[in-house]
């Protein structure tokens, strides 16, 4: 049997080859479905406040501290971006609209010029971004920075992100047949969360909902310097310090991310002291070879320095007029409360009056019914119309989230074993009937005809976009197998394992807030070890081959 394990530069050259083809295929397949020069009308809203503020930056005087000036914003309202805000101009733009000029690039593109060089009122108020994530407006910036003020920007940046990573990758474990079998299999897997991307509630990958799935390059490089035990060196540490900038600024971007970084963490601190600290102590090592061992969890500690430069940034970034307690809280419990409800009958019925809410919905009849038991009349995000306290979330999502907070203990409160239950039966078979209602509910949400074609596409039938990634992980796995890929230690397998079951606990993170369509990177997961089964069919195969063909004498 043929191997090219002595020949490391052949396999290092064929490895290289390989995931260079993979990430053209995914840019090939990305294009393909239209994502080249598209943005996505669910939520408009999001995009379009980062895009105010990104061109905002991009002014001879720009403007600073994450806002934006409320001119840019006016005049996208007044032409066909509004949205029926309190503080926008003119009548909001009809559904119908709005949605024809979003999937209208040439119409988009230049409208957006023209708001850029439309004539800057600074006496008034700057625009803010509600909520979190805003690291969309930085991505926006670079890109236009980088390829200019078009729609093509945007997704030429995310692939340029997602290749650095691969590299960085590469460049670090590229004498590992193991670890560039990963790489390979992650681009396979990434190809298959590109098909999954037609989906009305995601349609690009420049969509920050799909950044978590770019996240899980640089964890998974993180994770397996902690697995492998890599030594640290100035350009294992640089290498990783780069990765850990591009793992948090896809966080920036979908706070959802933030449970790559921790699983990063937990696996440190759970694999590493196991395996070297405490097992050295117990045999007789001494301190100081077990301070070896637990070093070797170096990793950790730059994701950690990371995490702290993160909400250091957040500390002194934003401007402090204009963001107040917008930038100290995530958007976590509106989600969590309407998670909680919208999946149990029981909860629903008893919470709505019976009224059919969606997740918003649900979240603003708490929060306003918690205003009222407690006669809170001077929130900033109350007002009154016609006599009656009505609320306004986006006036202060920082506050509408720690009422929404206050509202979940609440309920908790007054039915915790409905809330229970929800959590452990209503909330995993919710999540899963939606990943099985996909393909309809996509086609019924699909707003354009193109938007549904795509759709039919990958979900109509058609066995090639999912059987085309099951081929390519078993070229991965015996191209891997002629290189003589790693073979695990039983120790270093059961390290393996560990952060396995670790990283697929971390990982339902999102389903436990909220069942919910876009959770890309625990579907990224699952495909991933899905792949890697796969691969290792042609692993074993040429192993006993190879076993056999040495066997037979000659």
């Amino acid at each position: 049997m043929v191997a090219l394990g002595r020949d490391r530069r052949t396999c290092t050259v064929a490895f290289a080859a390989a995931a260079a083809a993979l990430l053209a295929l995914n840019m090939a397949w990305s294009y393909f479905l239209g994502q080249y020069r598209t943005m996505y009308d669910n939520p408009v809203y999001r995009w379009r406040e980062s895009m105010v503020i990104a061109l905002s930056e991009l002014q001879t005087v720009p403007s600073r501290g994450y806002v934006g000036y409320r001119s840019i914003k006016n005049y996208l309202a007044l032409h066909g971006l509004g949205l029926g805000m309190s503080d926008e101009p003119g009548p909001p733009a009809s559904n119908e609209d709005i949605t024809k000029l979003v999937y209208d690039a040439p119409r988009l593109e230049q409208l957006l010029r023209e708001a850029r060089g439309t004539s800057i009122d600074r006496s008034l108020p700057p625009v803010r971004l509600a909520g979190s994530d805003p690291g969309q407006i930085d991505f926006y910036y670079w890109a236009f920075r980088l390829f200019g003020l078009n729609l093509a920007a945007l997704w030429k940046t995310y692939f340029l992100i997602l290749a650095v990573a691969g590299a960085l990758f590469f460049i670090q474990f590229r004498r590992s047949p193991f670890c560039l079998l990963m790489l390979l299999l992650y681009l396979i897997a990434h190809l298959v969360m590109v098909s999954y991307s037609v989906l009305p509630y995601i349609v690009t990958v420049h969509n920050t909902r799909f950044f978590p799935v770019l996240a899980m390059l640089p964890a998974m490089h993180l994770l397996l310097l902690i697995q492998r035990r890599e030594g640290l060196s100035w350009a294992s540490a640089g290498i990783a310090a780069v990765q850990t900038f591009i793992l948090f600024f896809a966080v920036f971007c979908r706070f959802t991310a933030m449970w790559e970084p921790a699983a990063v963490v937990a696996s440190a601190a759970l694999v590493t002291p196991f395996s070297f600290g405490w097992r050295t102590l117990r045999h007789g090592g001494g301190v100081v070879k077990a301070g070896r061992g637990l070093f070797s969890a170096w990793p950790a500690a730059i994701v950690l320095l990371g995490l702290a430069g993160l909400y250091g940034y957040h500390a002194v970034a934003f401007d402090k007029t204009a963001y107040a307690t917008e930038m100290e809280t995530h958007v976590l419990w509106a989600p969590l409360y309407s998670g909680t409800v919208e999946v149990s009958p029981q909860l629903q019925a008893l919470r709505t009056e019976g009224s059919d809410l969606n997740s918003d919905g649900l979240v603003a009849i708490a929060v306003l019914r918690y205003l009222r038991e407690h006669n809170i009349e001077n929130s900033p995000i109350t007002f009154l119309d016609g006599g009656v306290m009505r609320i306004e979330p986006k006036r202060n999502m920082g506050v509408f989230d720690g009422l929404a907070r206050k509202a979940f203990f609440e309920l908790a409160k007054k039915y915790p074993w409905l809330v229970l239950k929800s959590f452990l039966m209503d909330k995993p078979r919710a999540q899963l009937q939606l990943l099985y209602d996909l393909p309809q509910s996509g086609l019924a949400q699909a707003t354009t005809a193109a938007a549904r074609q795509r759709v039919a596409l990958v979900f109509g039938g058609s066995v090639w976009p999912w059987l085309m990634p099951a081929l390519l992980a078993i070229g991965a796995g015996g191209l891997a197998a002629l290189c003589d890929v790693d073979r695990a230690q039983r120790a270093a397998f059961v390290r393996a394992l560990v952060v396995v079951a670790l990283v697929a606990v971390f990982s339902a993170v999102t389903t436990i807030v909220e069942p919910s369509p876009l959770i890309l990177d625990t579907v990224l997961y699952f495909v991933l070890l899905v792949l890697f089964l796969i691969a290792y069919v042609p692993i074993f195969l040429i192993t006993a081959l190879r076993r056999r063909s040495r066997s037979v004498p000659t």
